[in-house]
């Protein structure tokens, strides 16, 4: 008997949350139809759609109507409403807004990527970049570069159609001076590479590796081979590429020294490979990115990559994220790099999910461009890998 009067007491219950919540949606429907009359005289007087101040009274208002246990929970519910306010506001402007710096560039970006005449590398012929930009476009020109600056402004000074680089690393991580050069250059990427890299050990032809005491090679290959490195006790020497690590080795002469390359570089050296396949881990990867000057997005894109900066606010980048979250985007990684010239200031990289089109993601960039100080499309495109 008890459990009965317990169960009809439960649907009771259960039946007034339920008319609450039919109170609450036409509420909300009401609230949302105001506020996008808001934004439309916003747009009108070009004002900002969020208003950080005008958001805090209406939390504190709201709050005053509980008790102190319950401003936290209070604060989030009308957070949460606000937000959903200025997302309906930004569907709605955004179908007039033309001035859109990003939707512009999305509008006017390629379809098809470009037969390049010229593409840049870091390194000399035999480095993994080369290698890399040899597969992708057999018949075009190669152009080496002593540094990724240097590849880098052969495209934006047109001296070069692409560029191939280095981006991260399964076992070593980004390479961070390629992330700061993409997110500070007018260059977009077109297209990523997932390539599987193997190191071998480089020797002068006759020499003993017992009497080996220094290795040279580029810091990520370094990195990505520093457990062998460690085991046989050398010193590793960083220089800013892999095919330059040969030529140093050749140059040197030096019988104390190895160097880390690919089977390429020694080949093209005269070295002889000591041992193959010297990395930290059996699945060793280099994701390359192929930059241009003009975005290209083709119709087999599916991954999105921005750059942006937060505003001095508690929860910003929380909201952030809440943000690719609530449009149903998957992330598929985040990685934040210090603001240079500002102390404790950092930027963030995001990559997301997202075919070509795709207007939850064409919003969500929409809205953080009208939101954060510094946003910027590092590209559309698709990624493949090359075996």
């Amino acid at each position: 008997m008890n459990d009965v009067i317990s169960t009809t007491e439960l649907l009771a219950l259960r039946e007034q949350i339920s008319a609450l919540d039919n109170e609450g949606m036409e509420l909300l429907k009401k609230r949302l139809s105001l506020s996008g009359q808001v934004g439309r005289l916003k747009q009108k007087d070009n004002t900002k759609i969020i208003d950080p101040a005008r958001e805090k009274a209406v939390i504190q208002k709201a709050q005053d109507h509980f008790d102190f246990s319950m401003r936290h929970k209070v604060e989030s519910i009308m957070s949460t409403i606000m937000r959903i306010s200025r997302e309906n506001q930004y569907e709605i402007l955004i179908e007039k807004d033309s001035d859109w710096q990003t939707g512009k560039e999305i509008r006017e970006a390629g379809k098809r990527i470009p037969k390049p005449k010229s593409v840049s590398f870091l390194g000399t012929p035999g480095s993994y970049s080369y290698l890399t930009a040899a597969k992708i476009f057999p018949e075009s020109t190669l152009i080496p570069a002593p540094t990724f600056d240097e590849t880098c402004r052969k495209v934006t000074d047109g001296e070069c159609d692409l560029a191939v680089m280095p981006l991260e690393n399964t076992t070593a991580g980004t390479v961070n001076d390629v992330m700061d050069l993409l997110t500070t250059s007018p260059v977009y990427i077109i297209k990523a590479f997932s390539v599987p890299i193997r190191h071998n050990l480089l020797l002068l032809t006759g020499c003993d590796i017992g009497k080996v005491k220094t290795v040279i090679s580029h810091p990520q290959a370094l990195a990505q081979c520093s457990k062998f490195i460690k085991k046989m006790g050398w010193t590793p020497l960083a220089v800013e590429n892999t095919s330059l690590a040969a030529g140093l080795l050749i140059e040197k002469n030096d019988p104390s020294f190895c160097a880390i390359a690919s089977r390429e570089a020694a080949l093209r050296n005269g070295l002889y490979v000591s041992d193959e396949d010297i990395c930290d881990t059996a699945c060793n990867q280099t994701r390359f990115v192929m930059i241009s000057r003009k975005l290209v997005i083709s119709g087999k894109a599916d991954r999105i990559s921005i750059a942006f900066r937060l505003s001095h606010q508690a929860g910003s980048l929380a909201f952030t994220l809440n943000l690719f979250a609530e449009r149903g985007l998957n992330l598929t990684r985040i990685q934040s790099r210090p603001v240079p010239d500002r102390p404790w200031e950092y930027s963030f990289w995001v990559d997301l999910e997202a075919k070509r089109g795709d207007m939850d993601a064409i919003l969500a960039l929409y809205q953080l461009s009208k939101e954060l100080p510094f946003i910027k499309l590092m590209g559309w495109y698709e990624e493949t890998t090359i075996l």
